[in-house]
Order: C-alpha cells, then structure tokens, then sequence
C-alpha cells in the first residue's frame, strides 16, 4: 500500500474518518472524490467541457437521469436499492440523504461510537462497488445485479476486515454475510 501524506488538521470530520479506513489508497481516493465533488461523473465532465452526447449522460445504471454524483450514488433507484440493502444487513433504518457529506455523516453515526470504523468502510466499500459497477455497465457492458453488488461488497468488507482487523476473533464468512456485526 503507498504511503499516504500526513492529514492537515483543519480537514473535516468524514475526510479524516475516511482517510483512517483500512482499505486500499485508490478506494479511498475515489470516496474522496464522491465527498469533495469531484469524480468524472457526466455532469462533472460536461462542466470541464469534455464533449459528452446527451444519451451518454444519462445514468449508466437505471438510464432516467442525468448522471451525477448525487444521483449515480445516492439517488438511482439502483443505488437506494443497495443502499437499503446494506442497511437491513447492518440491522439499521436511515433516511436516504442526497448529498455525499450528509450521506456518510448519516450512515458512519447509524451505530455507537466503536461502531464508526467499521460503517466508515462499509459506505466506502459501497461508493466503491457503484462506481465499478458505474464503469463496468458503461465500458464493458455488464448487466446490473443487486445480488452479485450485494455479495461484492460483503467479500471486500470481509477480506478488508481480516487483512486489517487483528483484534477481532475470526468470523465464519457465512455467519458474516449473513448479519453484520457491529463492534466485533
């Protein structure tokens, strides 16, 4: 893993809290971009005046709306769908917020305290997988699939936790897949 730069104390609060997440340099690279605005997305591109057709920007996954980061992650019917999806299997109830920084600020602060790390990587691991889902459908024409997105984001959560996660007993993969558990 690349050594990441030092974090400037006047950062905001989901910045350091995804800065600390265990997981790789380019995931957490891409939720910083979904937070700070600035993943290529089509209306982000339109507006750096790369030259995007009409039909082009429209969402990859449910093909409605313009493509935005409020929409491709927290807005597309695809997207409600995994999120509510990962919501039951943490045994949690949110409102869906629109916007990036009050949509992880909601989702990190669903559980106790000790429980922040842990929801941290989960909503990266999930804006992680809806963008390659977002790029596997737009360049290689994958279908979508709730249940494989769904099953991706348990096996990285997994492999994330056991790679980093020393303190906590192992746990039977099915068992995880099954119900999150929070605090251990």
């Amino acid at each position: 893993m690349a050594a990441r730069p030092r974090i400037p104390s006047s950062d905001s609060f989901e910045w350091q809290q995804v800065w600390k997440a265990p997981v790789s340099l380019k995931v957490v690279t891409t939720a910083w971009k979904v937070l700070k605005q600035r993943m290529a997305t089509c209306d982000n591109l339109q507006r750096r005046q790369v030259l995007i057709s009409s039909s082009e920007a429209r969402c990859t996954l449910c093909k409605l709306n313009e493509e935005s980061i409020e929409h491709l992650f927290f807005d597309c019917q695809k997207a409600v769908e995994i999120w509510n999806e990962i919501l039951i299997w943490i045994g949690k109830l949110a409102v869906n917020h629109h916007t990036a920084k009050d949509h992880f600020l909601a989702f990190t602060n669903l559980g106790r305290k000790e429980d922040i790390s842990f929801l941290t990587c989960v909503w990266i691991c999930t804006i992680w997988c809806l963008w390659k889902l977002r790029n596997g459908c737009k360049f290689n024409q994958e279908l979508w699939s709730k249940d494989k997105m769904i099953a991706e984001i348990k096996s990285r959560l997994w492999s994330w936790r056991m790679a980093f996660d020393f303190k906590t007993p192992a746990t039977v993969f099915r068992r995880w897949c099954a119900a999150a558990n929070l605090s251990g």
